[in-house]
């Protein structure tokens, strides 16, 4: 797998990368289940919505907001998968709140 983004320069340079679908956006980028899908899994921190697609959607930053993370390391140690147990930490939205997207309303 890897898609077209798989060698771009943010790709390398990133600690960790994730592909979360096929090439065509809305199967992947677009796609806020499968983003916090990957932010669970991994373990983030945090999540940046972009400049566009999901920046300005109150719903994915809900989303975003509500979401527990898996312990980032594999759990027993063998260099295995990820375990589902949560951690019980909160993923934060990189942006403003799904309140603050609601008040400012559609463009």
């Amino acid at each position: 797998g890897g898609g077209s983004d798989a060698r771009s320069p943010h790709v390398s340079a990133a600690d960790e990368a994730v592909c979360v679908g096929p090439p065509a956006s809305g199967s992947s980028y677009l796609d806020v289940g499968r983003v916090c899908r990957a932010a669970e899994l991994t373990g983030a921190d945090g999540v940046h919505p972009g400049y566009g697609f999901l920046s300005e959607n109150a719903d994915f930053a809900r989303a975003v907001e509500g979401l527990d993370v898996t312990d980032p390391t594999d759990g027993d140690g063998d260099g295995g998968p990820r375990t589902a147990a949560k951690s019980g930490r909160k993923v934060r939205f990189v942006g403003p709140s799904s309140s603050a997207i609601d008040a400012m309303g559609d463009k």
